[in-house]
């Protein structure tokens, strides 16, 4: 199992390798969202290096306290009774790593603070008390990638200051798919990426030695380990807590602005808004932003933080309990936006390559981003003078040569001004006309290859 978290992880590994290695007393923090394989990467480092990992746990101080102590004598060895504060764990804890030349891990940070608020300043105390005779790396690893950049490096924070090197671990790019489902089809691959997102976490739920269907089978239903997970990490910690589930399952059915979602569940859009605020602050939620909008908060599209999320909230959540064939009702709109988004991707490393006639700078959904055909997806250059608009169409059926002279009219409508490519991406191909129409037209054609190599 935590070989397959590792997948895609090389550049991250090595560098956390390098980090340990380096001289000099230092501070490292590991972030990214729950699942995405940090622990996997502290427990792999572990083999190499001496590491005293400490895993926090939803409970109290006193109770997290005693864990510490627990885990403390039995990777150093002591015999230490209870230790009577955080002050005097951290003391001991460090100068037993001084003597055994460890490194030091805190895993889930942010459970450990949410107990103890007052840990990241007994810690800078502890650690500045100690860190110019020290040479062993502190590791701080949590999820939240927001709430771990604001603890640890924000101007406000007790930890701001100290010398600090941070490795941020994203979701996995699809072209990881092949390597974590080996003997699945191309098709398969790409749509348990699309479906439940890059997260190892998650992904290593399914037996790649069964089918996918066979998996969704399994794991779709209620009271699958997917479902408790997908639970768990949706216990809103919030007042009313059936609004934020009315807004999420709004989000899920792809109402992306406040009053899309206000009329979808019956409630005013300031009130809506104002829960959003609080589903983007706990991750919960994300913001986009189409390419080419200006990032001033006002144009942001919301969107689920994991597509897992979508597949919950539509399927079992508001669904009949039998996700696997619910889905097969949801799949085409599902498939869209992630079909887009690696389109772009493809394109942007084309582009860097300089298989592009530009450099491009900016990718993602086009504003106004759903047509009737697919989902509209782009590229610019810095000037936002050159771009390139593509669609991208999960449809069953090969795209035909009138879809993409539809496409192509209302892609270019208006852009006189502006130097425009297109280009276009199929699950399922192209028609032999559409081929020799794309060859006229100038239109790059992509296929489930481009994406996954």
């Amino acid at each position: 199992m935590s070989e397959r978290l590792l997948i895609g992880r090389s550049r991250e590994t090595e560098r956390l390798k390098e980090l340990l290695l380096a001289p000099g007393p230092h501070l490292i923090t590991v972030r990214g969202e729950a699942g995405v394989g940090k622990t996997a990467l502290l427990e792999e480092i572990a083999k190499e290096r001496a590491l005293f990992r400490y895993e926090a746990a939803d409970m109290n101080s006193r109770l997290l306290k005693r864990g510490f102590t627990s885990d403390f004598n039995q990777f150093f060895g002591r015999t230490e009774a209870e230790f009577p504060s955080w002050e005097d764990a951290l003391k001991s804890a460090f100068a037993a790593a001084l003597e055994t030349g460890s490194a030091i891990a805190f895993d889930r940070f942010e459970a450990l603070c949410g107990a103890v608020p007052e840990f990241p300043a007994v810690l800078r105390e502890v650690f500045q008390s100690v860190r110019s005779a020290s040479p062993f790396p502190l590791i701080l690893s949590g999820g939240g990638v927001a709430w771990m950049r604001e603890t640890v490096s924000g101007f406000k924070s007790p930890l701001y200051g100290l010398p600090n090197t941070t490795i941020e671990l994203s979701a996995l790019s699809v072209r990881d798919m092949p390597a974590f489902f080996p003997g699945w089809t191309q098709s398969d691959q790409f749509t348990v990426w699309a479906l439940f997102g890059g997260i190892p976490g998650v992904l290593a739920l399914f037996d790649r030695e069964d089918s996918f269907e066979a998996n969704l089978s399994r794991l779709l239903t209620r009271g699958s380990v997917f479902d408790f997970a997908v639970r768990l990490a949706t216990e809103i910690p919030f007042r009313e807590p059936r609004i934020y589930h009315s807004i999420m399952s709004a989000v899920a059915y792809d109402c992306d602005t406040p009053g899309r979602i206000a009329t979808w569940i019956g409630e005013t859009e300031a009130k809506c808004g104002k829960y959003l605020s609080g589903l983007v602050r706990s991750g919960l939620v994300t913001k986009i932003f189409p390419c080419g909008v200006p990032k001033d908060g006002r144009k942001g599209l919301y969107r689920l933080s994991s597509p897992a999320l979508k597949i919950w909230y539509r399927c079992l959540f508001m669904g009949s309990g039998n996700g696997a064939s619910g889905l097969k009702t949801h799949l085409n709109a599902i498939l869209n936006e992630p079909l887009a988004l690696a389109s772009a991707e493809a394109l942007t490393r084309l582009g860097r390559r300089s298989r592009l006639r530009f450099i491009p700078e900016e990718s993602g959904l086009l504003e106004g981003a759903k047509s009737a055909s697919g989902t509209l997806f782009a590229l610019s250059d810095a000037s936002k003078s050159d771009w390139l608009i593509g669609l991208a169409s999960s449809d069953p059926t090969p795209v035909t040569e009138k879809t993409l002279r539809g496409f192509a009219l209302h892609a270019l409508k208006g852009r006189d001004d502006r130097r425009t490519d297109l280009a276009a991406s199929s699950l399922a191909g192209y028609t032999d006309e559409a081929r020799n129409f794309a060859e006229t037209a100038g239109i790059r054609l992509l296929e489930l290859p481009d994406l996954l190599r």
